[in-house]
């Protein structure tokens, strides 16, 4: 028995070891993505729609994950999202065709993890011999129960790979990921009739009618349609009339106010869906936009004005300070500039064919002086490249204000172009404006942020009882963190980080809520495409350049009797570019003295001071940045180019740095000892 659990211990420990080799690709940074245009990992089939008077709650169905246009596939897994309220996880399992069925090779299926709306589980195989897939195939299929739905039909969910490259993910035989797209599955549980009505909600003046359209689709045909008319005082009116008409036209209606048109549809089982659109008439009115602005002085307001109701034509007339801007009759955009600092306002009124006439709000317009305030995105310029920065990282910006007085409420809207960055955070840092007001026992009052495709809105204001606290000067309002989501067009991605919407969005206030004006200092943000090339050298040495530019690979050439190595890069006339060269001092080295130990030229332009060189113990680094007016020529000199003679080189080098280390020591202890003798 003994022999027999050391036996079956031993095979543990070998199917554990396996794993772990298995799991390399998961639990260590991947050294080599096999990328592979084309590969997709989709859910079949993609559309699971059910209906409540066919499927009841506790059917099951299946789904399959396929693996379409892979090469050189050794080992996947995946991990398949639902919503737990609508799905309940059954099994998963291997299909007699999975694509791993004729790898006649022992295969590796651990135990599926399994958890509220989730299943995670994969597949591999030792690869010996050399074994993999190619092509299309099916990797598994899982099995879901239909729940009763929490609400009434239809409710639907996505069935949604995620976690791509951890949980979800690709290997090649060779333990490198393998990229990949994925689709999606969703699935549905609704009713069998559907009914929709068109226009769902219309504005109307007095004298005009709307036409309502009833469609109807998946019940039992024949339908019936019957249509109501239900008045803001809740009194409805059927329209027999319109009895099984599948268009309806709304009468002329003298009240105003919100009215509803219903159409109700039943079909030959007794099944009966309503729809409902609303309509809203009103008489003459007019409205202005923006309300209420403020403006730095010497700025312009172009105010909309937007009548409605009544019976066109119209007739318009701007009012400023109370006096009628003939010169703006009957215009509906309207730019004022304002040069006096103060209180200013504008009007507009309306009126209709039958002058009835309407009056839009008294508009106040504040007009603030210069200032000295400043708002500012920081860091100004940002610029990141792609072999230090991949998709996916993080990136930050701080917004600060510089020289304000009497701050009490801040407000910024950052906006960024979507298709580069998305938001991850926003927050407080510690040393930020109101720290010293939380010191002081007040209580800061920051509502969530408001994020869009682009942008993001936040503010930070306190309580602020007696005694009284205002932040003065300059610091930092608050840091945003944004993710990098997609790699640099050639040569680089960029756009401007962007406060907007001054005194609206972005705004800093006194107390009172008075306006504190300022001005605003954006910033860049820039992706620079980033081309690392490792060349080859005297058989045994390499070079590696990394630039924004297009070196080609194996073109560092050396000279033996010039004690340089020349290249070529190649880039669009007009634009920037830098190049960072990576040199083994076993291959090339320099010695301090006349003439300079480094001189780099460009064109055969000495251009060294331009260029930093920094160095290691074993490498040296020469960074150049220029603009090209054609392909340009780097090449960077030395003192020693042969292989040999730099070894000896360095050999030298230390001798020498050992030698003067001795003499320093023994001349320090000839001073220590005289000066001990004449004490």
């Amino acid at each position: 028995m003994v022999l027999a659990w050391k036996k079956k211990t031993v095979f543990t420990a070998l199917i554990l070891a396996t794993l772990m080799i298995t799991l390399i690709p998961i639990l260590t940074p991947k050294i080599q993505v096999n990328a592979q245009d084309g590969t997709e990992i989709v859910i079949l089939p993609a559309e699971n729609t059910f209906y409540a008077n066919e499927t009841l709650p506790g059917s099951t169905f299946n789904v399959t994950a396929t693996v379409l246009n892979v090469t050189d596939l050794q080992c996947w897994q995946i991990k398949l999202t639902w919503n737990s309220s609508l799905l309940n996880y059954l099994g998963i399992r291997l299909p007699a065709d999975h694509v791993f069925s004729e790898a006649g090779r022992a295969m590796i299926t651990p135990p599926p993890i399994v958890g509220p709306g989730y299943v995670m589980w994969g597949c591999t195989y030792i690869n010996i011999p050399y074994w993999t897939f190619n092509g299309t195939g099916t990797l598994c299929q899982i099995e879901l129960e239909i729940l009763k739905p929490p609400s009434l039909p239809p409710v639907t969910c996505d069935l949604s790979l995620v976690n791509f490259g951890i949980d979800t993910f690709l290997t090649d035989g060779a333990q490198h990921d393998i990229t990949f797209t994925v689709e999606d599955g969703t699935f549905t549980y609704e009713d069998h009739l559907e009914v929709s009505i068109s226009p769902t909600s219309k504005t109307v003046y007095f004298g005009e009618n709307v036409t309502f359209t009833a469609t109807a689709s998946d019940g039992a045909e024949p339908y019936r349609y019957q249509w109501y008319f239900r008045y803001p005082n809740g009194t409805q009116t059927e329209f027999t009339e319109a009895e099984n008409e599948t268009s309806w036209t709304c009468p002329y209606i003298t009240e105003t106010g919100f009215h509803w048109v219903t159409v109700s549809v039943t079909d030959s089982v007794g099944l009966q869906i309503n729809a409902s659109a609303k309509v809203e008439i009103y008489g003459l009115s007019i409205t202005m936009d923006p309300q209420y602005p403020t403006v730095d002085v010497g700025g312009t307001v172009t105010f909309t004005a937007t009548p409605s109701g009544g019976v066109p034509p119209y007739k318009i007339q701007w009012y400023r300070n109370s006096t009628e801007i003939a010169a703006v009759e009957n215009e509906t955009v309207v730019p004022f500039t304002f040069n006096t600092v103060g209180i200013e306002y504008v009007k507009v009124v309306v009126t209709d064919s039958e002058l009835n006439t309407k009056d839009s709000i008294n508009n106040k317009v504040t007009v603030l002086p210069p200032s000295t305030t400043m708002v500012k995105v920081v860091p100004e310029t940002a610029t990141f490249y792609t072999d230090m920065t991949i998709v996916g990282d993080k990136v930050t910006f701080n917004l600060t204000v510089q020289d304000v007085n009497e701050l009490e409420t801040w407000q910024v809207n950052l906006t960024w172009d979507p298709t580069l960055l998305s938001f991850s955070d926003i927050w407080l840092p510690s040393d930020h404006v109101f720290a010293g007001a939380a010191a002081a026992g007040k209580s800061l009052f920051t509502p969530p942020p408001l994020f869009g495709i682009g942008s993001v809105s936040w503010g930070c204001t306190y309580t602020n009882t007696p005694p009284y606290w205002t932040f003065n000067g300059t610091g930092t309002l608050c840091q945003v963190e944004l993710e990098i989501i997609r790699y640099p067009t050639y040569p680089e991605s960029s756009c401007i980080m962007a406060l907007t919407e001054k005194y609206s969005d972005t705004f800093l206030l006194k107390m009172l809520g008075e306006s504190i004006p300022f001005s605003i200092e954006n910033a860049t943000y820039t992706y620079v495409l980033v081309e690392c090339v490792t060349h080859t050298v005297l058989e045994d040495y390499t070079v590696t350049t990394c630039s924004n530019a297009t070196i080609h690979s194996d073109t560092v050439f050396p000279s033996i009797d010039d004690k340089t190595i020349e290249f070529n890069i190649h880039g669009e006339t007009g634009t920037r570019a830098y190049v960072n060269v990576t040199i083994p001092k076993t291959l090339l080295i320099a010695i301090d003295g006349p003439p300079p130990p480094w001189i780099i030229y460009l064109n055969d332009t000495d251009v060294t001071t331009e260029a930093t060189i920094t160095d290691t113990a074993d490498y040296t680094y020469v960074y150049l940045e220029f603009t090209f007016g054609s392909t340009q020529t780097v090449k960077i000199e030395g003192t020693w180019i042969v292989p040999e003679f730099a070894h000896l080189l360095l050999i030298m080098l230390l001798i020498t740095s050992l030698i003067a280390v001795i003499l320093t020591r023994t001349s320090t202890k000839k001073k220590w000892t005289k000066r001990q003798w004449q004490t």
